[in-house]
């Protein structure tokens, strides 16, 4: 009997099996066909409108549900979180965020956010952390700890919960200014974190993190409610046409680069629209590195244009090189 004789026959016994099963269920009270059936994983935020995320998180443990109500049920990957709260954002709002809670480990992009037929597939490069309205993101937790109060925090801003476009993790960081070289990241996502909108104002929050290995230097854009440019913004991408607030507390962004602007951050704040004040970017910082990141245009640290600049630092260190 050939191979592909078996493969037919074998999906025979498959369609005969999906036939049968229910006509078992019937007889002895559906037990089988509760037995075979899959239930998805439903997402469900804890007390205090937090969802825990954990790599680490023992999946096979007994009563482990995924649903990251608690750390014992974490969700595996801040890119799934992510997009099921960019999916619900309408549940959240700014007197009752959502905060992600982001154990310890290295998370990685894994869907793109681009409008239409892409959107929360993996398309390598393009795939990026996205930020949404109203959702806060702690990292640097053990797994156990119950408020963000209780983190050990690094005063270097090495919290080691990272956020890396890394793919290959091969990366190479050495030196510093002028000395500063960046190896094996042509794979790289071309940007870690973004947040884009269109005739709207932008926030994001996030106290807790490195984010890591962004290299903005592809040619074309992507449309995510406004046009993204792929060689701006290696680590962060911000832009709209309303005002941005980024506030960014213990975190470190290191070893990003782009070809153009904002190796480590890029905000762009373009025309004004109806609702909004003004254009203009806010970007706070407290215990923040901004280290070892460059661009060939401007700003290997950050790259802030708009028609209004705010900037504040607490305890920051900022050192990137501008190419």
């Amino acid at each position: 009997m050939s191979y592909y004789y078996k493969v037919i026959i074998s999906l025979i016994g498959s369609l005969c099996f999906l036939l049968v099963q229910p006509l078992l269920a019937g007889i002895n009270g559906g037990r089988e066909l509760q037995e075979t059936a899959l239930t998805p994983v439903v997402f469900l935020p804890g007390t205090g409108n937090i969802l825990y995320v954990d790599q680490s998180v023992d999946q096979t443990a007994a009563g482990y549900t995924g649903s990251g109500d608690s750390w014992a049920n974490a969700i595996p990957e801040l890119a799934d979180a992510l997009k099921w709260a960019n999916d619900n954002k309408t549940q959240f709002t700014s007197g009752a965020p959502l905060k992600l809670y982001v154990a310890k480990g290295i998370y990685k992009p894994k869907y793109s956010p681009e409008d239409g037929a892409n959107y929360g597939t993996d398309q390598g490069r393009d795939n990026t952390f996205l930020m949404v309205e109203n959702v806060h993101l702690y990292g640097g937790f053990a797994g156990v700890e119950s408020s963000p109060t209780e983190r050990v925090l690094s005063a270097i801003g090495a919290m080691g919960t990272i956020l890396s476009g890394d793919l290959d993790e091969n990366d190479i960081v050495n030196g510093l200014g002028t000395s500063l070289s960046i190896q094996n990241n042509d794979e790289n996502a071309y940007h870690v974190v973004m947040a884009s909108g269109d005739d709207q104002d932008l926030n994001v929050f996030i106290d807790g993190f490195e984010i890591t290995g962004g290299n903005a230097n592809g040619g074309g854009d992507i449309w995510v409610n406004t046009t993204v440019s792929r060689n701006a913004g290696g680590g962060f991408y911000l832009s709209t046409s309303g005002k941005i607030t980024l506030t960014l507390n213990n975190s470190r962004i290191s070893g990003n680069s782009t070809d153009s602007e904002g190796g480590g951050i890029y905000s762009y704040a373009y025309a004004p629209f109806a609702i909004s004040k003004s254009p203009h970017s806010e970007i706070i910082l407290k215990n923040v590195h901004v280290i070892q990141n460059y661009a060939i245009g401007n700003g290997g640290g950050i790259y802030n244009l708009s028609s209004i600049v705010k900037k504040r630092t607490i305890g920051c260190f900022l050192q990137s090189d501008i190419l």
